[in-house]
């Protein structure tokens, strides 16, 4: 997943962790590159330009992105996505035009940090900083190389020992793995996820059960037979490992070969994600897919 140093003093100005909201929008006229980047599971850490500081960091839990004819259209969408009534008539909200590109999103906070912006590093004034390896270096000092000797894990060493029996045993195994996925160093990353997928890990093969062997996509009807006779699907991230992509809850979809290969390849648009629920368009078909039904 990728990570972003971003400051929202225009909205919100917390000055810690303890008093950093877990609901935010983000509203443009014109639509600004993290409108199509965010994606459940990024990290973000928040900068206040007054003190030159980053002040915590947080995981994204939710996201939703559209486009608003009107300030009404816009409370409505955000009621939606929240689950409750918002003020639009706050001094950020009030500001922006009648129509334009909502990004709203919600956040799990993390602890407090404290970590000053470098002399040679600017903050751009769009207040958002996609962190690359280099930008990352700059900030932070580089994240963590674990030694290269090491015996390579698979995300099977994650787990609790014994496979589920039932749907809750299987969704309490599910939910563990994407907590502790969260924190699991980017550089091993790619490499868990590859040995995983080849190997038809538990975890994997736990996915296919919960969607009882059968593609995600809507209508799909596809059904591959392995020579034993036992059905053939693949477990597809949506956000690519080659991206940053994570196995955790909200970015994995059981699909057939074919739409696997459409998601990796096809024209695709994701509108509304959380840890349950996929919402989009590929190649010009509009889609909802739940996840974990």
């Amino acid at each position: 997943m990728s990570e972003f140093i971003t400051s929202q003093e225009d909205f919100a100005n917390p000055q810690s962790a303890e008093e950093h909201p877990q609901e935010w929008w983000n509203i443009w006229q014109k639509r600004l590159w993290p409108y199509s980047k965010m994606m459940i599971g990024d990290t973000l850490y928040w900068y206040v330009s007054s003190k030159r500081v980053i002040i915590a960091s947080s995981k994204v839990t939710g996201v939703d992105r559209f486009h608003y004819e009107s300030k009404a259209d816009l409370f409505v969408r955000l009621q939606k996505f929240f689950g409750h009534a918002v003020n639009i008539y706050d001094a950020y909200t009030t500001a922006k035009p009648d129509q334009g590109y909502c990004l709203v999103f919600q956040v799990e906070v993390g602890g407090d940090l404290n970590i000053p912006r470098p002399a040679d590093q600017k903050f751009p004034r769009d207040g958002w900083l996609e962190l690359t390896c280099e930008k990352r270096r700059a900030w932070f000092g580089g994240p963590r190389i674990e030694d290269p000797g090491e015996p390579v894990a698979t995300l099977d060493d994650y787990l609790p020992d014994g496979s589920p029996s039932t749907r809750v045993d299987l969704f309490s195994r599910l939910r563990e793995l994407n907590q502790t996925m969260q924190d699991v160093n980017p550089e091993r990353l790619k490499q868990l996820i590859d040995i995983t997928i080849r190997n038809d890990s538990p975890i994997v093969q736990a996915l296919k059960v919960a969607a009882g062997f059968q593609c995600q996509f809507p209508g799909c009807t596809a059904n591959i037979q392995r020579k034993d006779g036992t059905p053939y699907v693949e477990v597809a991230h949506i956000e690519p490992v080659a991206n940053g992509g994570k196995s955790v809850l909200g970015n994995l979809l059981v699909l057939c070969p074919n739409h696997h290969k459409e998601f990796d390849l096809g024209n695709r648009e994701i509108s509304h994600q959380n840890l349950l629920e996929l919402i989009g368009r590929l190649n010009g078909r509009e889609f909802a897919i739940r996840i974990l039904a």
